[in-house]
């Protein structure tokens, strides 16, 4: 305390010249300080130089499913900080944890693979809050509120919530043995917007969104209703617009019936009014009751021109040999593998051999490539991408392929530099794509060959098309194709824990994990759940649907393998649920397999009104292309990490849906998640 300062006269200085004061302040008491030390030795006297040095737990073993990003951890003797943690799960095989680490010492980076259950010693770093005053060049000078430390650090600690830095804002610090390590501003910020984008001419109605340009010079989605001047609160996480400090557009809603949205331009208002000569404005307020898709979107996905209308490489005259793609798992994995081994097969300048597909008892599967896609039809649509045969030469035919495994390896490896030795060598190979891939290093021919041979070259055969058709001329229209994943299996690999389960069902999903896939507790399920990893049960996946405004009185396709646990909560609120097995004959539908039981379910999918997914797997992915690649964009994935947070809130089941709602209706303003980029390109409306 310096006394000659009054605190009448503090309350006038700006914040650099507190920084001033601050730390002539603490250059005065920071003399004599006595730090006893360890062991019982006498006491030395420091000086407040390392003012943010903190006290290290060491030795923590933690799972490595526990590590996020920032964290700190002791490995061979080097300290590490995590600056990305993935969880990976490969079809059945067991679940890995992929980290990409920076040494605290000397700023390189490790990536490591762990198991999910493998222990890592965790250094605990203590976490401290700050007060910013202000920033200059590449740094950011910080005080501690209470005892006036001060301390710079550069910007880059932020990340890229640094451009929401300002003046007196609350911030947190991550220190390690006296080291800023990461640094984080408040998850929500209030900023004013500068600049609005101007409203396109010859437009019958405004869209819904428009860009807005803030104070702080960052560029972001605002409602159509805002203008510039006005305050809004920012989600720093993701850069999204959170709501208004406006309360006008809040007060018309008190006026709005139950499921129905306020559709009314106020800065339309306001021009029209003027026009007018009226010296008091009548709001005269529509009512427009509506469901999701009724919702105008800003961007959609379509397939780009480069590949649909681009020119075609001429193929090379001479082949470097034969490439059959092995393809495992259900029938939507192994037409992700084909995709990516036609593609592979077109960069290596190989001939295409007929794809092998897996015969699996899990998937209770004995059909091959031929009996679910139209062979001929697949050669044709390749024509000039890529030379398929469905024989080989008699001087090879004979042989085996030399088995060339890649699925575990990740995008970061050349194709060219590991597989075309062996295929010179060989002349005739096996492959399976690596499960992660850098498409982007691929020529464009090569992608040309994917999107072909992945969304216009793969057609049902004539039988398994007939039996679809008839199929979807059983189901009721119009029909929303719902993708639910509950299965035992499902829920067991999850390693999800749901207490109100039936008995039935808890049994079910115990045979199916066994004793090393028991459900995770405590913190680590909880977090699990929080992160999105758990599958939406048919009673959950009915409120959000709800939440969505689809009437419960909707036709619904059950697009789902066999074995759904819980259903009676989702056809309680949804009456009108239709399933094959309940729609086609008996004998036929027994005689199926899995591959064409899944085929039927994928020709309905993209076939239908709108597509709804609990999940994102492969199945959901190439449904989507495919709807995107027909031009139907009524398709929208749920939210399981939405639903996870926003119900560990506590929300009431109104207040639920109307967040939820929030939600989804911004992921489908945008397209999220409805195509996959390689093949297709981003289109604003």
């Amino acid at each position: 305390e310096d006394k000659s300062v009054g605190v009448t006269e503090m309350r006038g200085i700006s914040s650099r010249s507190l920084y001033s004061l601050s730390r002539s302040l603490l250059s005065r008491v920071s003399h004599g300080i006595t730090v006893a030390t360890s062991g019982g030795c006498s006491g030395e006297t420091r000086a407040l130089g390392s003012l943010w040095s903190a006290l290290q737990s060491r030795g923590v073993k933690v799972n490595a499913i526990q590590l996020r990003p920032g964290n700190v951890i002791e490995r061979t003797g080097r300290t590490f900080r995590v600056v990305e943690s993935e969880h990976k799960q490969q079809g059945r095989g067991g679940a890995s944890i992929q980290v990409e680490l920076r040494d605290v010492d000397n700023g390189s980076k490790l990536n490591l693979r762990f198991g999910p259950e493998e222990s890592v010693e965790k250094v605990f770093v203590q976490e401290k809050s700050f007060t910013c005053l202000y920033t200059e060049g590449d740094t950011a000078f910080l005080i501690e509120p209470d005892t006036f430390e001060q301390v710079e650090v550069p910007l880059d600690i932020f990340g890229k919530a640094a451009v929401y830095l300002k003046e007196e804002m609350r911030v947190q610090l991550q220190l390690y043995d006296g080291r800023a390590l990461s640094a984080s501003v408040p998850k929500h910020v209030t900023c004013t917007i500068q600049e609005t984008q101007l409203p396109m001419k010859g437009l019958t109605s405004a869209p819904r969104y428009k860009r807005a340009l803030l104070d702080n010079g960052s560029t972001i989605q605002v409602p159509s209703y805002l203008e510039a001047g006005e305050k809004i609160v920012i989600n720093t996480e993701d850069d999204s617009f959170v709501k208004s400090e406006a309360t006008l557009r809040r007060r018309f809603d008190l006026f709005s019936p139950p499921r129905r949205d306020l559709a009314i331009s106020v800065a339309s208002v306001r021009e029209h009014s003027t026009l007018l000569g009226f010296s008091a404005v009548k709001f005269v307020i529509c009512f427009s009751e509506f469901d999701i898709w009724s919702v105008k979107r800003i961007a959609e996905w379509r397939p780009c021109k480069w590949w649909l209308h681009g020119h075609l490489t001429p193929l090379p005259a001479k082949s470097n040999g034969f490439i059959r793609v092995d393809c495992f798992g259900g029938l939507n994995q192994m037409r992700r593998d084909l995709c990516d081994g036609v593609g592979i097969a077109r960069l290596l300048n190989a001939t295409l051999v007929l794809p092998k597909f897996e015969v699996a008892a899990y998937w209770n599967e004995s059909s091959g490539f031929g009996d679910v896609f139209d062979v001929d039809y697949f050669i044709q649509k390749m024509n000039g991408f890529i030379k398929v045969v469905k024989d080989l030469p008699t001087d090879i035919s004979s042989k085996e392929p030399f088995r060339v495994d890649c699925s575990k390896r990740k995008g970061q490896f050349d194709y060219r530099e590991t597989i075309l030795p062996l295929l010179l060598e060989h002349h005739y190979i096996s492959l399976t794509p690596a499960m992660s891939q850098r498409r982007d290093r691929y020529p464009q021919y090569a992608k040309a060959t994917l999107c072909q041979a992945c969304y216009s070259a793969l057609r049902l055969t004539t039988s398994l098309e007939k039996k679809a058709l008839e199929l979807l001329d059983a189901i009721p229209k119009p029909f929303l194709s719902l993708h639910l994943r509950f299965e035992p299996d499902m829920v067991a690999y999850s390693r999800c824990e749901y207490p109100n389960l039936s008995p039935s069902s808890l049994a079910a999903i115990k045979a199916a994990g066994g004793e090393d896939k028991k459900p995770w507790t405590g913190e680590i399920a909880q977090s699990w759940r929080k992160r999105g990893k758990c599958p939406l049960t048919p009673n959950e996946t009915a409120l959000m649907l709800q939440s969505l405004r689809i009437p419960t009185s909707t036709n619904i396709y059950l697009a789902a393998g066999d074995g759904l646990m819980e259903m009676e909560g989702f056809t309680s609120v949804y009456t009108q649920v239709f399933t094959k097995s309940a729609l086609l004959n008996r004998e036929d539908f027994t005689r199926m397999h899995g591959n064409t039981k899944a085929a039927l379910d994928y020709y309905v999918s993209i076939n239908s009104d709108a597509y709804v997914a609990t999940y994102f797997g492969n199945m959901d992915k190439m449904v989507a292309a495919m709807r995107a690649y027909n031009g139907m964009h009524k398709t929208l994935f749920l939210s399981r990490k939405a639903f996870a947070e926003l119900s560990s809130q506590g929300l009431e089941e109104e207040e639920l849906k109307k967040a939820l709602w929030e939600v989804h209706r911004n992921d489908f303003e945008i397209g999220r998640g409805s195509a996959l980029p390689d093949c297709f390109c981003e289109f604003k409306l």
